[in-house]
């Protein structure tokens, strides 16, 4: 990456992966004077403002989405090919085109075009490679105010109750303070909590108060991780499954935990 490049990059994926480009573009931008364009689905267009204001956007239809999804691909076929004539069009007018997907499903719809994919595992120091820039994590505790995220969309990635209660366990033990975050939609899953410990939220934009005081995440989802990362918090992973997703520094410093192990989640405190 040099000073001046022109750069396009695909965001119609999850927030996650928003929140991965928003990461390293905040970064890119304190070191080089990029040009950079996000084509984005609307249905994520709320989530600009995590974003450089100098960036420009193309704001698209959700249906650009379904070049990620076999069935919709046949349906919204048009759209497949209008995106493929946008990203062209940018490249033919000398932007670098990165696309970030393990799929070559996905790929081959830009099949002929000049590009860079990035493909995992560790997608974050595959980013860093490529835009010659550090993301640093952090790994030391610097203060005792917990947030935790317990719930993402997948099911797979949502603590049970029993798993909760260890968590606070570990944290009141230590007489750590925290806080436990919860999406509107999901509070049907925390119905039986105490509720001076719970914090719901419809927008990540109303999170970032508590950004300002808390300093330590622990999260069993990406997208609060990436988050997290964004907003210089300390991060504990439960993850069975998404080691892709978790910077190498991570994982070199055993700051993740599978869920069967989450009684030894106090060694992580220390």
């Amino acid at each position: 990456m040099k000073q001046k490049d022109k750069v396009l990059f695909l965001a119609l994926k999850g927030i996650g992966d928003l929140l991965i480009i928003s990461n390293f573009i905040v970064q890119s931008k304190k070191k080089y004077n990029l040009d950079i364009v996000v084509v984005l689905s609307a249905r994520l267009a709320k989530f600009k403002y995590l974003f450089p204001y100098d960036i420009s956007f193309i704001t698209v239809n959700e249906r650009f989405e379904s070049i990620y999804y076999i069935k919709s691909k046949f349906i919204y076929i048009f759209y497949i090919f209008k995106l493929r004539s946008l990203v062209k069009k940018y490249i033919n007018e000398g932007y670098q085109f990165f696309i970030y997907d393990n799929y070559i499903k996905n790929i081959l719809l830009f099949l002929g075009l000049n590009k860079t994919v990035i493909y995992g595992p560790y997608v974050y120091n595959n980013l860093e490679n490529i835009f010659n820039l550090k993301i640093t994590p952090k790994l030391k505790i610097t203060s005792n105010k917990y947030l935790i995220f317990p719930f993402g969309n997948d099911k797979k990635r949502q603590l049970n109750h029993d798993e909760l209660m260890t968590i606070e366990n570990h944290l009141k033990a230590r007489n750590f303070d925290y806080k436990i975050l919860v999406h509107d939609s999901q509070k049907y899953l925390i119905k039986n909590y105490q509720r001076k410990k719970i914090i719901t939220y419809k927008k990540f934009t109303e999170l970032d108060f508590l950004f300002k005081d808390y300093t330590e995440c622990i999260t069993v989802d990406s997208s609060f991780l990436h988050l997290a990362i964004l907003n210089n918090l300390r991060c504990i992973v439960i993850s069975d499954s998404w080691d892709n997703y978790l910077h190498k520094d991570l994982l070199n410093s055993r700051m993740k935990i599978s869920k069967k192990n989450i009684h030894n989640l106090d060694m992580l405190l220390i």
